[in-house]
């Protein structure tokens, strides 16, 4: 009798939440959905100043999906030409810009191979900001721990408003504030060893160039 009462009991427990669950609404909270996702169709404001330098119309966001998607290479015209260096031979890989295009491009093709599809333009987008400006930098070992990294323009040293070290050291990401540099005026990146002044390399760093 008693094993019989708490079988009921329990399919009964199962009915209710059952009906519970199949009446919940899409998107409720806890659940996820594209709208309460960080990456909402409001984040494509995050990249809508046409006088950003490297400012891209959905066209031209369009052509480097297509140019992701069907060839490879695309990081080698946004290399920086180093000036002069006295770092060790095995410390910097090298050290490259990436501006939305260059973004885009990788990105694209990140997720063609991966997930064997097409992204849009509106989805590229959202990828995508008009107040900060990337610079990579790739290490031979996990030297992104020892050098100071900033930007020389006009006589004044911006420092990076943001930096994301991976992969144990070996690599380095930096966002600066696009408010910080001048666009049109080329400037030099510079990495140094803040112990050992002689430890230093300069990179030449042409906005205008990496626009084209």
């Amino acid at each position: 009798m008693l094993l019989k009462m708490l079988l009921s009991m329990a399919a009964l427990f199962m009915l209710i939440g059952g009906f519970v669950l199949f009446s919940l609404p899409e998107g409720s909270p806890g659940e996820f959905s594209l709208e309460n996702s960080s990456q909402g169709a409001e984040d494509t404001e995050l990249f809508s100043d046409e006088s950003y330098l490297f400012f891209l119309e959905d066209e031209e966001i369009a052509e480097y999906i297509e140019k992701g998607t069907s060839a490879l290479g695309g990081a080698e015209q946004y290399r920086l030409s180093e000036i002069e260096s006295t770092l060790r031979s095995d410390d910097a890989a090298f050290v490259y810009a990436e501006p939305p295009s260059l973004t885009v491009t990788t990105q694209a093709r990140e997720i063609f191979y991966h997930e064997g599809r097409i992204p849009d333009a509106e989805e590229m987008k959202k990828l995508l900001r008009d107040d900060r400006f990337i610079i990579q930098v790739r290490y031979l070992e996990n030297r992104a721990y020892v050098y100071d990294v900033y930007i020389e323009q006009s006589g004044n040293e911006i420092s990076p408003a943001e930096e994301k070290i991976m992969d144990e050291g070996s690599m380095m990401t930096l966002f600066f504030a696009v408010k910080d540099l001048k666009m049109n005026e080329e400037a030099v990146f510079i990495m140094e060893d803040p112990v050992n002044e002689n430890s230093k390399a300069e990179y030449s760093l042409d906005f205008p160039g990496l626009s084209r």
